[in-house]
């Protein structure tokens, strides 16, 4: 048996052990909690976290086929190309410099994914912690947000793609407009807000959806004296991207900056999703997601304090939402910006539920613990070697790969894909002869759009095939593979089509094999030893 300290304290012994006193000391230790998780204590537990919940596809070469395409761009810049000049697409500059920066220090994709789970998720989940002020509570947000970032598919959450790069810098926004210290509105903290959202938006257009959200939150709290703080959101939003232009003017590529950052993308969301085609991807992705996010959503509903904060909560998740039906498509990945407001709303009654544990608290935990379960099973099985659910995950490309590298001509050559496949430059080692790694709806005028591809010949751009065909000329390829035949992300374009292409392949190369659809061809100036 437990005895007393001392005999000092034996009069207070007694009242903790006797009921009464026992529940005022569960009360008082509850009220002291916030201080037993200090910041670096909680930025450790949310790593160890982050990487056991996303170690299922640590190893894993290419979860989404963005990830291929971003280590394209990013190998191209540390080899000293420049953006949206020798490596063309439509994504904004952070994601290529963040790639860039982890693999200057180890070229693996496993690099950029172990980094991103041991030091960037937890950054973001100490700001999620952080705006309900690093206790309790706050451990339990960024708990949740890891939690259930991990709980769904792979290919959309644990991709290392631009949504959760640009959270860090959300998070941080909302943390600095409205965290516990923070007056509704200040001009000064919204001002800091907004150039966090201007970084943001270099990673994630999307992010841009957080500066209704923060005005719309200060309105609601100061009416028209917001509108200096707002102005100041505004302002600073604009900073970071008029730098980044000005940069860009500075190296001589703006135009192509602009082209490709701002009229290739609202060209993208001008060509919707068919209705049949976003009705049956709501379905299997918005719905799914949905229900899967549900136990954050009424575990929300059940708190009821801090009213005037949760104006930005409910402001942030109207957005999140709005944002993510862009183009009708339904990209899980779209749904991203929603763990935000959900942990955090749902933290407070969470905490609270667990401590000590209720028996709706049991069932919260044990739910959570579930669906985390089922979707680590879930992903392990549709990445495990040999199973080819996604396109990303089929053997064409080794083979491709395996027949290049066995050819005396691959030393020294570069690659051109006639295709939708930025994982034949990463199994081949071979630097792509062109800026466009994608042939995508300026060459061909298709664009994805789910279950089908559009065809509009009128989004075919001239000079883009002067340029194609410039970048061709100059840097002679070895090899170039017509992927039209594979059926690789419902790519179907046949070269043919284009007879300024497919005369050009036809002097200057000579079909060497076929390899999974796949026809290879070997540049006839080059004689296989």
């Amino acid at each position: 048996m437990t005895s007393p300290p001392g005999r000092a304290s034996v009069a207070s012994w007694s009242a903790v052990t006797a009921p009464a006193g026992y529940a005022e000391f569960l009360a008082r230790r509850r009220a002291c909690g916030s201080q037993r998780w200090s910041r670096g204590t909680q930025f450790a537990l949310f790593a160890l976290v982050a990487v056991l919940t996303r170690l299922v596809v640590m190893g894993v070469s290419v979860v989404d086929s963005d990830e291929a395409s971003y280590v394209v761009g990013a190998t191209d810049l540390l080899r000293g190309g420049s953006l949206y000049v020798s490596y063309a697409d439509h994504k904004p500059p952070l994601v290529y410099l963040y790639y860039a920066a982890w693999l200057a220090l180890e070229p693996s994709i496993a690099m950029v994914r172990l980094a991103t789970a041991a030091v960037w998720l937890p950054l973001t989940a100490l700001g999620v912690s952080a705006f309900l002020g690093y206790g309790r509570r706050g451990l339990v947000a960024g708990l949740l947000w890891l939690y259930y970032g991990a709980a769904f598919l792979a290919h959309d959450m644990l991709a290392v793609n631009c949504e959760v790069l640009m959270m860090l810098p959300v998070t941080w926004a909302l943390v600095v407009a409205r965290g516990p210290t923070a007056r509704p509105g200040s001009p000064s903290r919204l001002g800091v807000a907004g150039l966090l959202v201007g970084v943001a938006v270099l990673f994630k257009y999307q992010a841009i959806a957080i500066v209704p959200a923060l005005a719309i939150d200060a309105w609601v709290n100061r009416g028209r004296a917001a509108t200096t703080g707002v102005a100041a959101l505004a302002a600073g939003a604009l900073l970071p991207l008029v730098l980044t232009w000005a940069a860009f003017e500075g190296l001589g590529n703006a135009d192509a900056f602009l082209y490709w950052n701002i009229e290739h993308n609202l060209t993208y969301l001008q060509h919707s999703a068919a209705w049949t085609v976003a009705v049956g991807r709501a379905l299997r992705y918005a719905l799914p997601f949905l229900l899967v996010v549900s136990p954050l959503a009424w575990a929300w509903w059940r708190e009821r304090h801090a009213a005037n904060r949760q104006v930005v909560l409910i402001a942030l998740a109207a957005c999140a939402l709005l944002q993510a039906g862009a183009g009708w498509r339904f990209y899980p990945h779209y749904f991203i910006p929603l763990y935000l407001p959900l942990a955090i709303g749902a933290a407070p009654w969470v905490a609270s539920a667990t401590d000590p544990l209720s028996v709706q608290g049991r069932r919260f935990v044990a739910g959570t613990a579930l669906l985390l379960t089922a979707f680590t099973v879930a992903n392990a099985v549709l990445y495990w070697p040999g199973v080819t659910v996604y396109a990303e995950r089929r053997m064409v490309y080794e083979h491709v790969a395996e027949k290049i590298r066995g050819d005396s001509c691959a030393a020294g050559g570069s690659l051109f894909v006639w295709g939708f496949a930025p994982e034949f430059y990463l199994t081949t080692g071979l630097r792509p002869a062109t800026r466009f790694v994608y042939v995508d709806n300026t060459l061909v005028g298709h664009v994805s759009a789910g279950a089908a591809m559009s065809d509009d010949t009128s989004l075919v751009r001239a000079e883009h095939w002067g340029l194609l065909m410039h970048d061709l000329n100059a840097s002679r390829p070895a090899y170039v593979l017509d992927a039209s035949g594979a059926n690789l992300f419902r790519w179907r374009v046949s070269p043919d089509r284009f007879p300024v292409f497919s005369v050009w392949l036809t002097r200057e190369y000579r079909q060497i094999d076929v390899v999974d659809g796949v026809r290879i061809f070997r540049r006839r100036a080059c004689v296989a030893g």
